[in-house]
């Protein structure tokens, strides 16, 4: 690393080591200080220690303008900012603080589950079985009930309704209050407000080949890094030149593709739902961009797909109920984060819950999951006031977070 560095801009290892004890201490910060703890009013959010760790974490600073202080070289400063896309916001109006995540990446390491993230739904699905959770699949809600200020169960498409001491949401959050949610019960505060993070469009393809050029993760910049991102969440449009990310996880994981063959998932952040975009033929344009670029790369790959699977915003609001199509969810701009995000427990109807993306924490595989652990601490609360019982599950342990 240090050698590849210096070759680009002299000096800048040295820097680059600077920076990521930066992004230590940021990480540190965030976990101790705000993604592990819930936050009832913004008093406890802004304590003397609390104020004292945004400013130690540069939470008030934009994480572009803050590298550019490490680096001169365009190029380094687009490698150590583009990762606050795995949380679908720009590196020009994301939070210093997000200089955790390439800190992340190689101070505490990458963790890949045996047979792709989706062995994480099936865990959690065995673990749920084995302490007597009844899942019912294919069945949709049709809304939340209510008497009076408190939930009462959900009612089902097919008329059927499930009563419920407790109701927990995993919905997106903002969709939920707009489509299962009576507003003369409870509603969503600031919802015309609220900023939304980009969309995703993925290919996953199929090869009748391997790409031995191609690791596990491999991020394509495009040139004009800046305007990209003034596309993608001001003039909504998909930046002539994207940068995109391809993950081949069959490179770490054999049994993700047949032998001799390799898996590729394809991430080209664009905007998410907007009225001037038409996904049925923009899709296409941005298809197209991937494959010219990888073939720019020497990588000519398009004719060797066997099988291709696509997904568009609009297959991200229709199949996952993701509101605008926002593959990340709610924004994490500074006003979006703490308890300035939408709480995980209603205000009004206290046995009314949401976890996920769009409440607290934050977006992303690791602050979702915090959700979980940080809503059932709700619930518990809520439940002792009830009468009711629920069996105890600590925080996660830091450790067990990275």
């Amino acid at each position: 690393m240090g050698e590849e560095l210096e070759r680009i801009e002299p000096g800048s290892f040295g820097r680059f080591l600077r920076f990521l004890a930066l992004g230590r201490v940021q990480y540190l910060t965030s976990l101790d200080r705000f993604v592990t703890r819930n936050f009832d009013h913004l008093g406890q959010f802004l304590t003397p220690a609390s104020v004292a760790g945004i400013f130690r974490a540069r939470a008030h600073r934009r994480l572009y303008s803050v590298a550019s202080e490490f680096f001169r070289d365009e190029r380094l400063r687009a490698a150590v900012t583009f990762q606050t896309m795995y949380l679908g916001i720009s590196p020009y109006e994301s939070p210093a603080v997000y200089g955790l995540l390439p800190f992340s990446e190689l101070g505490v390491g990458i963790w890949f589950p045996e047979g792709g993230l989706y062995a994480l739904p099936r865990a959690l699905e065995r673990l749920a079985r084995e302490v007597g959770v009844r899942i019912a699949y294919r069945t949709r809600v049709k809304r939340i009930t209510f008497e009076g200020q408190r939930a009462r169960g959900v009612l089902l498409d097919d008329g059927t309704h499930l009563a419920a001491d407790l109701v927990l949401c995993n919905a997106d959050l903002p969709w939920t209050y707009r489509n299962l949610i009576d507003p003369a019960v409870t509603r969503l505060r600031r919802a015309g407000r609220l900023r939304f993070t980009s969309g995703g469009y993925m290919l996953y393809l199929g090869l009748d080949r391997q790409v031995p050029e191609l690791g596990h993760h491999n991020v394509f910049l495009g040139m004009d890094y800046h305007g990209s991102f003034e596309d993608i969440f001001r003039r909504f449009r998909v930046p002539a030149d994207p940068s995109f990310y391809v993950a081949v996880a069959s490179r770490t994981d054999p049994s993700l593709a047949p032998a001799g063959r390799d898996g590729l998932y394809v991430l080209v952040p664009v905007p998410r739902q907007h009225p001037s975009l038409e996904w049925a033929t923009v899709g296409p344009t941005v298809r197209a961009r991937v494959f010219a670029r990888l073939r720019e790369e020497g990588l000519d790959l398009e004719r060797h797909v066997v099988t291709e699977h696509v997904f568009t915003p609009d297959d991200w609001a229709a199949r996952f109920s993701l509101e605008h199509g926002s593959a990340f969810g709610l924004s994490h701009h500074f006003f979006q984060v703490g308890p300035f995000r939408p709480s995980n427990q209603d205000p009004k109807v206290r046995n009314l819950f949401f976890v996920g993306a769009s409440t607290q924490p934050g977006t992303g595989l690791p602050m979702v999951m915090l959700s979980a652990e940080l809503v059932v601490e709700r619930m518990r609360r809520e439940a002792a006031a009830m009468g009711a019982r629920l069996a105890p599950a600590p925080l996660l342990a830091p450790e067990a977070v990275a």
